[in-house]
């Protein structure tokens, strides 16, 4: 009987390939326990860069509506109830939502104010989806502006925050309630 000749060692082992697919499936592991708190991370520091804007915006916002208001109504605190909001000419009112801080217009005198028109002061495609504003308080005295608590929240974690933001008011005047 003839002997085959020797063969060439060409290619891998069956061992060689089940070892070399087992050190790229631990890899694998290793690597898609991580994406999560990677992914996880990236929205917090995406959240929070637009919290930053939220409340910038906001604070642009209310600057815009309080700092030309010719009159405020405040109750005995001086708490503000309504305002005129200059642009309209309206007394406006501004007061925390479930999705940010809304503004509502009432047309008509203060005696007899009619049904409000309510937008937010932040579009939700500007806020983006998580995101809203809301604040404390705003209370008016001596021709100044007083919001207080304005923060920007994530569900009930706050992103962002200004404990107190003052403005003063040009040419306004105060009634009392």
């Amino acid at each position: 009987m003839k002997k085959l000749p020797p063969r060439k060692k060409a290619g891998f082992t069956l061992t060689e390939v089940l070892v070399a697919i087992i050190i790229i499936l631990l890899v694998t592991a290793v690597i898609m326990t991580g994406l999560p708190t990677a992914q996880r991370a990236y929205v917090d520091v995406v959240d929070a860069g637009n919290a930053e804007t939220l409340l910038s915006t906001s604070i642009t916002v209310l600057q815009d509506l309080l700092s030309t208001t010719p009159e405020a109504k405040v109750d005995g605190e001086g708490n503000v109830i309504y305002f005129i909001n200059s642009n309209t000419g309206f007394w406006t009112k501004l007061e925390n939502s479930d999705e940010g801080i809304l503004l509502s217009e009432y047309p008509g005198t203060i005696e007899g104010l009619g049904t409000p028109r309510s937008r937010l002061i932040v579009s939700k495609a500007a806020a983006t989806a998580p995101l809203k504003t809301v604040f404390s308080t705003i209370t008016y005295s001596n021709g100044v502006f007083t919001i207080t608590g304005l923060k920007v929240m994530r569900g009930t974690q706050e992103m962002s925050s200004v404990e107190t933001y003052k403005l003063r008011a040009i040419g306004s005047v105060t009634v009392n309630s």
